[in-house]
Order: C-alpha cells, then structure tokens, then sequence
C-alpha cells in the first residue's frame, strides 16, 4: 500500500493546521483499517511536502541580521556563500527544533513515543512485512533539504532510512516498487516557485 500525506504545516508553536487527536485517530484508526482492509503486506508511507512549516515562524523576525526564508537563493544556487547563508542554516535549525519541540505527541519528545512511531511499530506487529517512510520537501519545508544537519533532524522524527550527506529528491516515481504513480509537492509546477526547487535539487 502506498500512501500520500501532505501539507500538515507542523509550526514551532501550538498554532496548529492540524488537532493532535485529529492525527491520532488517522494514523491509529483510519489508516490502519485501511491497511487492514487490504491485507496489506507492505506500507510506503510518503510524507510529500509541507509537513514542517519552516517559513511561518516569528523567529525570522527576532534575528538582527535580517535574515528571511527566501534570502540568498542566487548565492546559493552559485555555492558562493557567506555569513548570511550561516544564518540562514542557523535560524532554519533553531526553527526546526522548536517545531518538534512544539510537537511532541506526533514527533515524541524523549520520554513518550510520538504518533508516528507508535503506528509505525504497530505496522510491525501486524506482520507488515516491509514498512518504509519517504519523504519528499515542499516549498515551506524545503530548507529542510538545503543542509546535512536539517536532514538528519528529519530523518531522525520521521523514522527514515537516508544518507543524509544527499539532498531529498523532490519529486520520485514509484513504478519500481510496482505503483504506477508520480509523487511531487505542487509548488514544482509553480512558476513562482521553480528557483527554489533547483535550489533544493542541488543541495
């Protein structure tokens, strides 16, 4: 089984697109009927874009140096950096961080398993033979995708299995692993948007 979730803008406060129960009954009721229903023996479960809301966040406006969600996309695109670009890396973080921290009865938070990884164990349990997450950045959460540390931060909540040293691909097709389906975020298809996904492609 193949299944798509977009667009849950996770904010680093408890201004939330999404009630926390309204996850919990979707993963631990919805979705697992459904699994059950088809006697599912695989889950590919694609977290495709959004799911962190890094440029919603007071926190660009508390940095003296200016810095904003957007700045330095030609130096970036170049590779010709400069403290700026630190910045950038440093307020994505910090934002990052408190979004878990904000978070935690999805994510977990060190003491308590989060809803994603309790159904991901209860996958298991049911003899699930392969239960795997992708993930795949949008435009709000793309500055997940443009440093090695903000990768591993989201492979570490998420549960996934990746080489953190290599961007997320931004778009992926699932035809090998026998689902004829094309997976992107919708901003790919934006014209507004197309210089931050060859930015995320080169990362």
């Amino acid at each position: 089984m193949l299944v798509f979730i977009s667009d849950l803008h996770f904010r680093d406060k408890k201004s939330r697109s999404i009630p926390p129960v309204a996850l919990e009954r979707f993963l631990k009721y919805d979705l697992m009927t459904l699994i059950d229903d088809a006697h599912a023996e695989e889950l590919i479960l694609v977290f495709l874009g959004d799911i962190f809301d890094i440029n919603r966040s007071d926190t660009w406006f508390k940095d003296s140096r200016g810095v904003r969600p957007w700045s330095n996309y030609q130096k970036l695109l170049g590779k010709d950096r400069d403290d700026n670009d630190a910045a950038l890396r440093d307020i994505s973080m910090q934002i990052l961080e408190d979004i878990f921290k904000a978070n935690p009865e999805f994510f977990g938070d060190g003491q308590s398993t989060g809803y994603l990884r309790q159904f991901l164990v209860s996958c298991s349990q049911k003899g699930i033979k392969t239960v795997k997450v992708d993930y795949i950045p949008g435009n709000h959460d793309r500055l997940c995708n443009c440093w090695p540390e903000m990768r591993k931060l989201v492979c570490d909540k998420l549960d996934l299995k990746w080489d953190t040293q290599k961007p997320f691909e931004v778009e992926r097709s699932y035809a090998s692993e026998g689902y004829p389906v094309f997976a992107f975020h919708g901003h790919v298809v934006d014209p507004n948007n197309t210089v931050v996904v060859r930015c995320v492609q080169i990362f």
